[in-house]
């Protein structure tokens, strides 16, 4: 069931992103309510946590929805860069489970992605103003 769900909001979320711009900023606002909801319940910071539970299921899984939000907004997520990088350092500084680092190495990946796209479109911004 998880990885159904997973599944349609990995299509949903590129046609949101090209027809309901506006929502998007309710859907991240959302995915670090549940990121920090579920890291909070669970016992991510303490040691018995390296196996894999569902609770660190959970919360790998949010992860990845957020990834998935990130790969498909490319560079409208910058304005989202600074948030996303506080939270995921906070989760990587505290998960003791491979699954959950593995996971937030993967964001910090895509967030170096985005600020690349960045940076180039604001070069070629500057070279067409030439």
């Amino acid at each position: 069931m998880r990885s159904q769900i997973q599944s349609t909001l990995e299509h949903l979320i590129p046609l949101i992103h090209n027809n309901y711009n506006q929502f998007i900023p309710l859907i991240i606002q959302t995915l670090f309510k549940l990121l920090h909801f579920t890291s909070m319940t669970s016992s991510i910071n303490e040691e018995n946590i390296s196996s894999s539970t569902a609770e660190v299921d959970d919360i790998v899984d949010c992860v990845k929805l957020l990834n998935t939000v990130i790969e498909n907004l490319e560079e409208d997520y910058y304005e989202y860069y600074q948030n996303t990088e506080q939270v995921v350092f906070k989760m990587l500084k505290e998960a003791k489970n491979y699954k959950l680092k593995r996971a937030l190495m993967e964001v910090l990946g895509n967030l170096i992605k985005v600020l690349y796209a960045k940076k180039e479109n604001c070069q070629l911004k500057q070279k067409a103003e030439e």
